[in-house]
């Protein structure tokens, strides 16, 4: 498991181990039965209350007061189902009414009912809904963490921002949600506000994804080259978002990308040897060189950089995909 795969796992598990009913009690054993019981609603994967799956409107309206976690989670989706306008304000309306998460204790829990109110805003995917994923990271940036000390005590608001954002992605490049994608990930106060492992990702992922569908990048293959150009000029600070742009590109891919830079390096090293047979003799440094002669070294010494640099990352990225602890769940 790559390093990033270890830091998302711990994450969720910090996430999971808060679900308990005190600040004192004992955690669960990491997989036991009770500890991925936790998990799994967390990250949204529940058995649906088959009664709520296809009550009528006011029954799931009235079911979202439930004490019920997993009742209220399906009714969140039972009226996402529904997808109309009335039905998306209504789930909206639920999710600001219910308390926020934070109480300034580093592990305090994320709500999942909030977390599912995200994922079905996505699933309903109309502008109705995108505007409400759109309203609430705007509100919640606006008004920031709502700890002093440091905003790793605030889950509710890291989980929301890098929430919307995962979701948002189906609109990448609509205009509005590109310009709020591009704004926050400039925000100089971005790293202070959110996790950069575990959620500054999915801020990044979205402003790159629309980025490359507003410059008409939408090729699967061009999509994985493109992405590994930015890793590559951004000198690896953002791996955890390009890795998870690049575990959406099919494998069969990335392997092609993989043999075609070893086959470029190879190349580019024959170039190279082909340079210095031709240009080397009396040729000490690059003041020695005429333009031409430089700009060709150059040339040749980033094509084999970066083929090696390819590699290097997608024998990485042959590993188990590093966002398999995942809190959002894949785009479905």
């Amino acid at each position: 498991m790559t390093t990033y795969a270890r830091c998302c796992c711990l994450s969720v598990i910090v996430v999971v181990l808060t679900l308990t009913s005190s600040a004192s009690a004992r955690p669960p054993a990491p997989g036991s039965k009770e500890y991925n019981r936790m998990r799994d609603v967390v990250t949204g994967h529940i058995t649906e209350v088959a009664h709520v799956q296809t009550a009528s409107f006011e029954r799931a309206v009235a079911l979202l007061s439930d004490k019920d976690v997993i009742t209220v989670m399906t009714a969140v989706r039972r009226l996402g189902g529904i997808g109309g306008e009335r039905e998306v304000e209504i789930i909206v309306r639920n999710f600001h009414q219910r308390p926020y998460c934070d109480s300034g204790a580093i592990y305090r829990s994320m709500d999942p009912v909030k977390l599912d109110t995200l994922r079905t805003l996505g699933r309903v995917h109309t502008p109705k809904a995108k505007k409400a994923l759109l309203d609430i990271a705007r509100h919640y940036w606006n008004a920031g963490p709502r700890t002093s000390a440091f905003a790793d005590c605030d889950w509710e608001f890291q989980h929301v921002i890098a929430g919307t954002c995962h979701q948002l992605e189906r609109w990448a490049d609509d205009d509005e949600v590109h310009a709020f994608a591009c704004r926050i990930a400039s925000d100089p106060h971005l790293y202070e506000r959110l996790d950069g492992i575990t959620f500054v990702p999915y801020v990044l992922k979205l402003k790159d994804a629309g980025s490359m569908r507003k410059a008409g990048i939408t090729n699967l293959y061009d999509v994985a080259t493109n992405t590994l150009h930015l890793m590559y000029v951004t000198q690896h600070e953002c791996y955890p978002s390009y890795g998870m742009l690049l575990n959406e590109i099919p494998a069969p891919i990335l392997s092609n990308l993989y043999a075609s830079a070893d086959a470029d390096a190879v190349r580019a090293n024959d170039a190279m040897r082909q340079f210095v047979l031709e240009n080397g003799a009396g040729l000490e440094s690059l003041e020695d060189m005429t333009e031409e002669q430089q700009r060709q070294l150059r040339v040749i010494s980033e094509r084999m950089k970066f083929a090696r640099f390819i590699t290097v990352v997608l024998k990485d990225v042959n590993q188990p995909k590093i966002n398999n602890w995942d809190v959002f769940g894949p785009l479905d």
